[in-house]
């Protein structure tokens, strides 16, 4: 009889990478998070094995985008073991695709919005701002098309792409 055997891998991670973590340890990262939080999230998370991970700020207000854009500051610089920087999930989604995101907190991307993305990953301390998920059109066609070019020099942006309005996920 002849045994089948499985390939060896050899391949040896030294941890898990998140890219999305929407918290971790009983917090959330939300506007109230300070570098501490991070630190605890990212904790809670190595215990699991993650190894590094982008703390999520869903949709929220453009004030607690400001503070957990500082959070994300600080924690960078004090070095928080584990934390790779920030996905900033919202607030730029279309209405008909939000799933949980709060309907009241979507908006179209302002000139505001787009200067403070772009100055939060120009700061050396936070060029951690990573991720940043807008899917979204404004009056009916897309908004982000020259938006996403100016982003783009400042920002890496996971998954970034022109969507037709009508577009299905089914």
């Amino acid at each position: 009889i002849a045994r089948a055997r499985a390939p060896l891998i050899s391949q040896i991670s030294p941890g898990f990478i998140d890219l999305q973590v929407n918290g971790g340890g009983g917090r959330m990262g939300d506007a109230g998070i300070g570098a501490e939080g991070l630190a605890h999230i990212c904790a809670a998370h190595a215990r699991l094995g993650a190894t590094g991970l982008l703390p999520t700020l869903i949709t929220d207000t453009p004030e607690a985008t400001d503070a957990v854009i500082a959070a994300g500051v600080e924690a960078t610089r004090r070095g928080v073991e584990g934390f790779l920087g920030l996905h900033l999930e919202g607030p730029h989604l279309d209405q008909r695709r939000r799933g949980s995101h709060d309907a009241l907190l979507i908006r179209p991307m302002t000139e505001t919005d787009l200067h403070r993305l772009c100055d939060a990953a120009g700061r050396p301390a936070s060029r951690k701002v990573d991720s940043l998920s807008f899917h979204a059109t404004a009056r009916g066609r897309p908004f982000f098309a020259g938006q996403i070019r100016v982003t783009t020099r400042s920002l890496t942006i996971g998954g970034a792409r022109e969507v037709p309005p009508d577009a299905s996920f089914d």
